[in-house]
């Protein structure tokens, strides 16, 4: 059945993200993959778009083609913290037998300066309309948000799903709480290129949206 809820996740690390907000439909669409293709998802090409898995029932409400899906909130609203890891070639213990030149632009010796920018909340939510009951159980496989969880960032604790009484995944007392495009509304205070459908690294999912905060009026 679809319904308004609020999807809640608790933190034992910082999240790590390479962009202002984390995308539920993202996430879900991820994990749907992972759950219709099981170990063969690990083959799937990183940089081409893989038709999405047929005979699905869809997770979300749409209207005007947008899904009833909010980008993350983090709770409390800290400040982000930028973490630098280095990596640089130490000579010391470098075996004096073979080459006498270490190539320090590219291969296993490459250095190079990592930044990552942390946000330090207890918890993330995202509001959502859609099924939930199917929707949660895709969400129980995810052991951790955002990027970099192989090395412990985002790392989740707990989850809860908490029905709500009114949807306020898409606008909410007047203001965007997602990318909305443009064409899919009457008005609209501020608009930049964003992309609003996954998968979000695909230069085709960017349209000129309403980013989330600006005030909007749906069409």
């Amino acid at each position: 059945m679809m319904q308004p809820f609020r999807v809640v996740f608790w933190l034992g690390s910082p999240v790590c993200i390479n962009h202002p907000w984390l995308h539920l439909d993202g996430i879900t669409a991820h994990l749907r993959y992972e759950e219709a293709l099981g170990r063969e998802f690990r083959y799937l090409p990183s940089k081409a778009v893989v038709p999405q898995p047929k005979h699905q029932a869809p997770l979300y409400i749409k209207t005007n083609g947008v899904r009833h899906a909010g980008v993350s909130v983090f709770c409390p609203d800290v400040e982000r913290e930028v973490q630098t890891m280095f990596k640089r070639f130490e000579p010391e213990g470098f075996p004096h037998t073979g080459p006498n030149k270490v190539n320090l632009g590219s291969g296993h010796f490459r250095n190079y300066m990592l930044r990552s920018v942390l946000v330090p909340c207890e918890r993330v939510e995202f509001h959502a309309c859609g099924d939930m009951d199917r929707i949660g159980r895709l969400l129980r496989n995810l052991t951790h948000l955002g990027n970099d969880g192989r090395i412990g960032w985002g790392k989740i604790l707990g989850l809860e799903l908490i029905p709500e009484r009114e949807d306020l995944s898409l606008v909410a007392c007047g203001v965007a709480m997602r990318p909305i495009p443009v064409s899919a509304l009457r008005s609209w205070s501020e608009a930049v290129p964003l992309a609003w459908y996954p998968p979000y690294w695909r230069a085709e999912s960017v349209a000129l949206c309403a980013p989330p905060g600006a005030e909007v009026e749906l069409a």
